[in-house]
């Protein structure tokens, strides 16, 4: 079923297509997911199938548009954000969003809500997707840089560098770094 995570039933004739899913989350895209298995009970040529829902940990992903941190400190905004949101035994996720102006932003204590977050969840990561803005000063979207192929680049050329015992790991550096990239040029972290 390649990467669904959501469970299949259907009947074709008097044959059964079932598939799980997953017992457990794998991403905040999936927080709605069901999670679970199959229950079969088979008496001769009688089967009754029955999804037996599991407890999945918990997650949530709050996002916050700077609008809502305008004209506050926004350090003590946000930490008072994963305060209130926080899920002790879950996965937790902060995507802030919009523009703000320079000074503002940084006035933000990264740090600090780092580890306020790890502090109140099992996991916390936070998305800055924020814009600072600077007055008088445009901004320019920029076809000429091209952050992923000098990713590739600059790893190649790492690996090209690297002794032959040391290039399997440079190698795996890499792959791990664009699997990153890939994930955060698509929003998900």
């Amino acid at each position: 079923m390649g990467h669904s995570h959501v469970p299949v039933e259907k009947r074709l004739g008097d044959s059964w297509i079932l598939y799980s899913g997953a017992t457990e989350r794998f991403d905040f895209g999936e927080a709605d997911n069901v999670t679970g298995f199959f229950y079969l009970e088979v008496d001769g040529k009688d089967v009754e199938v029955r999804h037996v829902e599991t407890k999945a940990q918990p997650i949530r992903q709050v996002r916050v548009d700077t609008l809502e941190l305008a004209g506050a400190r926004p350090t003590e905004r946000l930490l008072e954000m994963v305060s209130s949101e926080a899920v002790e035994d879950g996965l937790f996720r902060l995507v802030l969003e919009g523009e703000m102006p320079f000074e503002d932003y940084v006035k933000i204590d990264f740090v600090r809500l780092t580890r306020e977050g790890d502090s109140r969840n099992f996991y916390f990561e936070y998305l800055d997707k924020i814009v600072p803005v600077i007055e008088g000063l445009e901004r320019v979207v920029s076809t000429v840089l091209k952050p992923e192929e000098e990713l590739v680049s600059r790893g190649a050329r790492l690996i090209e560098l690297a002794d032959e015992e040391e290039r399997p790991l440079w190698e795996r550096a890499l792959e791990l770094a664009r699997g990153r990239y890939e994930k955060h040029a698509m929003g998900e972290g």
